[in-house]
């Protein structure tokens, strides 16, 4: 199995299937093409590279799915840094979706050499 595979099925898509939703928080930019390639009909990948705040009315949008079941996994790809305190979180337009969900990294686990 590869690195890229690693990542995708036993980290992103098991956090997704166990939360509904996965934040990845990702300022290098390491992870955002293996995360588009989790896009399928049932799970849904926003990227907000382009736009905070498109993808937050998108991120809205799919979690009603998610409570509908229209849509079984919630997968948002943000280029910063992951809030380390409760006033980093109050200004993050995706932090809300990490508390109900699961997020990436998530602790010394999922350092990048600790993946490797």
């Amino acid at each position: 199995m590869t690195f890229a595979d690693y990542i995708k099925k036993e980290v992103f898509l098991r956090r997704a299937q166990d939360n509904g939703c996965l934040v990845v928080y990702d300022p290098l930019w390491r992870y955002r093409e293996i995360t588009k390639e989790l896009g399928s009909i049932t799970c849904t990948i926003l990227d907000a590279g382009s736009s905070f705040i498109e993808q937050r009315e998108k991120a809205m949008s799919a979690l009603k799915g998610l409570a509908e079941g229209t849509v079984h996994q919630l997968i948002i790809w943000v280029p910063s840094p992951k809030p380390d305190n409760e006033e980093e979180a109050q200004v993050d337009p995706f932090s809300v979706f990490s508390r109900f969900g699961a997020v990436f990294p998530r602790g010394d686990e999922d350092e990048f050499k600790s993946l490797c």
